[in-house]
Parts: structure tokens; sequence; C-alpha cells
């Protein structure tokens, strides 16, 4: 990981992240192109940026397991 003077700005690479949250890197292309994973524009390379990036992915891990936990609640009611 390269860490300029922000830590806002750090990058690294997909398979980097792909093993620091210990997914695929076919994963880590899909939260790509779903924008959980963020590229770092100015770079030429594509570096991904760190923080923003695992920021949204436990953001979005965060808001799929309150979902599943709210249609369980759902289900419980109605069952």
């Amino acid at each position: 990981m390269e860490i300029p003077g922000e830590l806002s700005e750090a990058t690294t690479t997909q398979a980097k992240l792909a093993r620091y949250l210990e997914l695929s890197k076919a994963r880590i292309t899909q939260l790509v192109d779903e924008k959980v994973v963020v590229r770092d524009e100015s770079d030429a390379k594509g570096k991904i940026l760190a923080f923003d990036s695992v920021r949204n992915y436990y953001l979005s891990q965060q808001s799929s397991e309150r979902r599943q936990l709210l249609e369980g609640k759902r289900l419980a009611r109605t069952g």
C-alpha cells in the first residue's frame, strides 16, 4: 500500500485489496463495477483508493446484514 500525505489518498492494487478483505480478485472486480471499490482516477495504472474502498465495503456489508436481520424479523412475525 502506498500512503502519501493523506490517508484518504492511500492506494493499493486489486490483488492486495482482495487479500486484505479475503475476497477473490473476481469479487473485487464486481465491487469496482458496483462502485463499492473506488479507483483512483488520477492514477494511470488504475490503483484502488484503499481507505474509501474498505469503508464502502464495510458499510455495504453492514447494510446487507441489516436487511437480512429485518427480513428475518418479518418472517418471524408472519410465520
